[in-house]
């Protein structure tokens, strides 16, 4: 009897140290993002994930064999204005082309050449077709999906893998899915207007023009036959957003954007993030001021009013990362803008699995079927 007192006072000792350890490891870390913005976006982009063994990915991102699409994908690598190499992979949907390019030796030019002129690498200006003739020749209008990840790991991740293979296996698309910089292995330390660099130097590169031009203000106009959807997941959405507003801003806008878990800006993501509840107990005062500093804002519900291009915004009703609500909001700002914007909510979902739902695929045929985005080349 005389020992259970003690047990009980140790026990609240322990559980009173616990506290405190954590609240002076919380308050440290409001400290140092007040002090010190890129802390903040140390933890927002989460590129380092991929230096913490459990995450990494084993082997390289760029081992094909390892993800089971060696016969019909291809590593890319693109050069930014700024010296940044950034690398993800060209992935055919299957049908004869993914069967000529498993009849073609790894690496070989004459693949290379084979996966272009199926990509249609060319391009317009000042009304002429630029590019090998090959490369511009298309039997049918072929859909080629852009396709952005969210922050942390990179494009081996299993699930980022079973969605770009979704894609291109039961949407007839061509898939580039992009690691933009810091992530996996591609080169430089994320920011936004890093990450904004990577995707139009992807879409330069999709024309077959140099991607590392400085003038990116000149963009090209794709082959007539390339019908370009973007597709960001999570953080991917405030990029392909971004590059869909200057395309739109130029009069090339894409045949159309899908944001799968987006956001309006990242405070509001940030704000309404579960991780952040002890954030929202802080007087006004100290987070405007914490947000003020945050050097990379993503202001998707500014940019998406500028977009010229059907839009349709995808999220799971049991996201606890970016909860639903920003889904809805931001469909609201597109709505209000004019633009033509669909929302579909998939109940049960969490964060980025929605391709696993049984509606996804329908969903996803029946919006492009009704703004008129053609099937990929035959099967």
């Amino acid at each position: 009897m005389s020992g259970t007192p003690v047990s009980i006072v140790a026990v609240a000792t322990a559980v009173a140290a616990a506290v405190t350890v954590i609240v002076v490891v919380y308050c440290s870390l409001v400290v140092l993002m007040l002090t010190r913005p890129r802390v903040m976006s140390w933890f927002l982009f989460a590129h380092w994930l991929r230096g913490v063994p459990y995450f990494a990915p084993a082997p390289s991102a760029s081992n094909l064999v390892y993800q089971r699409m060696a016969s019909f994908a291809r590593n890319i690598s693109i050069l930014t204005p700024d010296g940044a190499l950034v690398r993800g992979w060209h992935i055919l949907s299957p049908g004869r082309d993914a069967v000529r390019a498993s009849e073609k030796a790894t690496d070989s030019a004459a693949r290379e050449r084979l996966f272009d002129e199926v990509l249609g690498r060319c391009h317009v200006r000042d009304g002429k077709t630029r590019g090998s003739p090959e490369l511009c020749t298309s039997i049918t209008p072929r859909r080629v999906i852009l396709f952005f990840h969210g922050n942390a790991l990179d494009r081996s991740w299993p699930n980022r893998v079973a969605i770009v293979q979704f894609l291109a296996a039961h949407l007839g698309a061509q898939v580039l899915a992009i690691d933009p910089r810091g992530y996996g292995d591609s080169e430089g330390v994320p920011s936004e207007d890093g990450l904004a660099i990577d995707a139009e130097s992807v879409y330069r590169w999709l024309c077959g023009e140099p991607s590392a031009l400085p003038d990116l203000d000149d963009l090209c106009v794709l082959s007539p036959d390339t019908h370009l959807i973007l597709y960001g997941q999570s953080l991917g959405t405030a990029v392909v957003t971004r590059l869909a507003e200057k395309l739109s801003e130029k009069g090339r806008a894409p045949r159309a954007l899908i944001l799968d878990a987006p956001f309006t800006s990242m405070p509001d993501a940030l704000l309404d993030h579960p991780g952040a509840a002890p954030f929202r107990i802080l007087p006004s005062l100290v987070w405007g001021r914490l947000i003020s500093k945050l050097p990379d804002c993503f202001p998707t519900a500014r940019r998406i009013s500028r977009v010229a291009c059907p839009v349709l915004i995808l999220h799971g009703t049991h996201d606890r990362k970016i909860g639903i609500s920003q889904g809805r909001s931001l469909f609201k700002t597109a709505q209000a803008a004019g633009v033509k914007v669909q929302m579909r909510e998939f109940f049960g979902a969490h964060h980025a699995d929605c391709f696993a739902h049984p509606e996804y695929l329908a969903v996803l045929e029946n919006f492009l079927a009704n703004i008129g985005a053609p099937t990929g080349r035959p099967l």
